[in-house]
């Protein structure tokens, strides 16, 4: 399947095999980096890696959240439960 439809095809990277735009090519990288630089330990792995982990990362960053307004609701102060870690 392709995501650019031009005519000069030799100017066009791949991206798992699919064919795609210089300049996209170059978004989709520099996103990939800039998740790199905030995922833990996300430095020298590869794109899938790297999308994985974000993927790991944001929902354990959800379950502390829920954890953080289930602590609200009851009003207990983060500093009060720091013995459950």
């Amino acid at each position: 399947m392709k995501i650019c439809s031009s005519s000069s095809e030799k100017s066009l990277g791949t991206l798992g095999g699919l064919i795609i735009d210089p300049i996209k090519r170059t978004m989709i990288e520099s996103c990939v980096n800039q998740l790199r630089n905030v995922i833990p330990g996300g430095n020298g792995l590869d794109t899938v890696e790297v999308l994985t982990r974000t993927v790991q990362y944001v929902m354990c960053l959800e379950g502390r959240l829920r954890d953080l307004e289930k602590l609200k609701k009851i009003q207990i102060s983060p500093k009060e439960t720091e013995w459950m870690d």
